[in-house]
């Protein structure tokens, strides 16, 4: 995609922001075009995906989070990164939540006191379950195990919870003292 293609997207995709009266499909399409100049990793398009985070409308939020969540790589200590764990402790929207501890896990480091809380407190079940997912990749465990322990804290047979994080970690001989 073209540096002008991209900051036309941009430049719509402000617009439509301010737009109230824009019906779903115009909507869907100016998010669609605003995941391809993240997957450009466009950076004059940052600021814009960090100032949706802040949108009272949470498809916005939702939007902003994801680009540029997946799409742009920033420091576990940087504002962003705080600005996402803000967004899994207190916004009222599950879809949000989910994603912000589904990008700590990819993002963070571990033992992440955001997912953390997250993990012990959600009141949404698969909130808790993405955390647990997320703790166990910061923190090593291979892949395999970590959607097989998944798969047994959805199923019922264990806790999603914080002292099942350590016994899988363990499990997996890493040495929970020497992480982060």
């Amino acid at each position: 995609m073209e540096e002008t293609q991209m900051q036309q997207i941009l430049t719509q995709a402000q617009a439509a922001r301010e737009n109230p009266v824009l019906d779903r499909g115009e909507l869907r399409k100016i998010w669609r075009q605003m995941h391809a100049v993240a997957e450009a990793q466009y950076l004059p398009a940052i600021d814009f995906f960090i100032s949706c985070l802040d949108d009272v409308n949470s498809r916005w939020r939702l939007e902003g989070l994801q680009d540029v969540g997946y799409h742009y790589h920033f420091p576990p200590d940087s504002p962003i990164t705080e600005k996402i764990r803000q967004l899994l402790l207190s916004d009222p929207n599950d879809d949000i939540r989910l994603a912000a501890a589904s990008i700590l896990g990819i993002r963070s480091v571990w033992l992440d006191p955001a997912l953390v809380t997250a993990l012990n407190s959600d009141p949404e079940k698969y909130v808790r379950y993405v955390a647990f997912n997320s703790l166990l990749t910061l923190a090593g465990v291979p892949y395999l195990v970590v959607k097989r322990e998944e798969e047994r804290a959805k199923s019922g047979e264990i806790p999603a919870t914080f002292e099942q994080v350590k016994r899988i970690v363990a499990e997996a001989g890493i040495d929970i003292e020497t992480l982060g």
